[in-house]
């Protein structure tokens, strides 16, 4: 029963602190010192949830996110990847895979890229 509690309050705190970090994201313009508020909050989202819970995934793919935006594609996918290994939403599989498939091509791209510079 106590268990129960502090789960649940766990996974509360972290939808708080996620949804937080979620309302600076989407503003159309946030500085530079606002990412890294925004990476911290995602983080310590990740770091309360509930082992194996929703919350848990829906942190990790929040921080896919930022880690996107900031030109991290490496650390992107293994968040990706986490969130994938818990989730059971059909709906943030697809918004996942299809991040994935943009640092995926991007990585890509790059190697292609420093390959031709290389011949040049």
């Amino acid at each position: 029963m106590i268990q129960n509690y502090i789960t649940r309050s766990q996974n509360e705190k972290s939808i708080k602190i996620r949804s937080a970090g979620n309302s600076l994201f989407i503003k159309k313009k946030h500085e530079r010192n606002d990412h890294e508020l925004i990476w911290e909050l995602y983080t310590l989202s990740i770091a309360i949830a509930e082992i194996d819970s929703e919350e848990l995934a829906c942190g990790y793919a929040n921080r896919s996110a930022i880690l996107k935006h900031f030109g991290k594609y490496k650390e992107c996918m293994k968040d990706i990847d986490n969130a994938l290994k818990i989730t059971t939403s059909n709906a943030l599989r697809v918004k996942l895979l299809c991040r994935k498939s943009r640092c995926s091509l991007i990585l890509q791209n790059d190697k292609q890229r420093n390959f031709l510079e290389k011949k040049l």
